[in-house]
């Protein structure tokens, strides 16, 4: 969870209540919630938990998001901000993660093979994929200037870390140079295609007839409900002001 609205509150116990009843309302299909093979269970969409990890600033006195570096001891990020997103994977069976853009201890959250390989996936046995928030990989390179990668070392970086899947254009840009240049192999590659496809598959994508197929652009954007959405904005409004 990243800003205030967007989280069920400070007590990890809390949130983490909120957070896997959340993702279970969102993904399960009616009749396989209890799946005993997570890697098959089927997917009505595909929800990623955000921002991993400690990440609660967007810009305050002059520190913004890019450039903070939050300074948490390890028992402060077990119990307090990495719970929540236990509980997302481990009982809510979340078939993502997001990372965030601030640094941990000087480090960033997307590519630290720690907290991804070591926490998310081989201690939590996440079943999804883990993508970056947008532009992220940016940020490490020009902002943060984090060991002073290039951006193909950054993208090297990242995989290696266990990164799945970039917002922005690095992913795109410099994989094959990474592999060229030896500095990411191919299994790399594959491992997170890997990750990715289970979760297609569990949505049905390849079989032509997922969860919400039936719906349309007619049903989203649909006379009454877009009314219904307006009034409900006009009462936040007027209960804010």
């Amino acid at each position: 969870m990243g800003k205030d609205p967007g989280d069920g509150g400070e007590d990890p116990f809390t949130v983490s209540v909120y957070a896997v009843s959340y993702v279970r309302g969102l993904q399960d299909v009616e009749g396989t919630e209890n799946t005993t093979d997570l890697n098959s269970r089927p997917l009505k969409v595909s929800s990623s938990g955000k921002h991993f990890a400690a990440y609660d600033l967007d810009n305050w006195l002059n520190v913004d998001r890019n450039h903070f570096n939050a300074r948490v001891s390890e028992q402060d990020m077990a119990e307090t901000f990495l719970r929540p997103f236990e509980a997302c994977v481990r009982e809510g069976d979340v078939s993502g993660v997001m990372c965030s853009f601030n640094n941990i201890n000087g480090i960033p959250p997307c590519a630290d093979p720690r907290l991804f390989k070591g926490t998310i996936r081989d201690e939590w046995n996440l079943h999804g994929y883990i993508v970056s928030d947008c532009w992220s990989i940016e940020t490490i390179v020009e902002d943060q200037k984090f060991l002073d990668v290039t951006g193909e070392e950054a993208v090297a970086l990242n995989l290696k870390a266990g990164l799945d899947l970039e917002c922005g254009h690095y992913y795109n840009d410099s994989p094959a140079s990474a592999v060229m240049a030896g500095r990411v192999g191919q299994h790399d590659l594959d491992q997170s295609l890997s990750n990715l496809y289970v979760v297609l598959m569990r949505l049905g994508f390849f079989d032509g007839i997922p969860a919400l197929a039936s719906l349309g652009k007619d049903d989203i954007s649909a006379y009454l409900l877009n009314t219904l959405s307006w009034q409900g904005k006009l009462r936040d409004k007027e209960s804010f002001f």
